[in-house]
């Protein structure tokens, strides 16, 4: 299809989906109804991420009952949860000590 002179192609169909990266770190406590609290730099995107996504899967460290997480500290509300797994005992991957072993002096 010729555009100001030049031939373009028109493009049909969906555009592909963007590249997966890692999952993003777990809620740090949630109850039963699906209301989400994080902890440090996890409040960054997660509930933006929680919120815009089709299927919401919250792996939650502490699941605790409804009324006993404080309102105000709650980051995602349970309307965009649909589902809610209790794990309590989590591999933390990214805490792991990089330290190295000094060399003699």
């Amino acid at each position: 299809m010729p555009l100001f002179g030049q031939v373009c192609w028109l493009r049909k169909g969906p555009p592909p989906p963007p590249p997966r990266g890692p999952p993003p770190p777990p809620p740090w406590k949630g109850d039963t109804e699906g209301n989400l609290v994080y902890r440090k730099t996890a409040r960054n995107f997660n509930p933006n991420m929680a919120t815009a996504a089709k299927l919401t899967i919250a792996e939650v460290e502490h699941l605790v009952e409804p009324g006993e997480l404080d309102p105000d500290a709650i980051a995602t509300p349970g309307v965009y949860v649909q589902r809610i797994v209790h794990a309590p005992e989590t591999v933390k991957r990214i805490e792991q000590r990089t330290v190295r072993k000094r060399d003699a002096a």
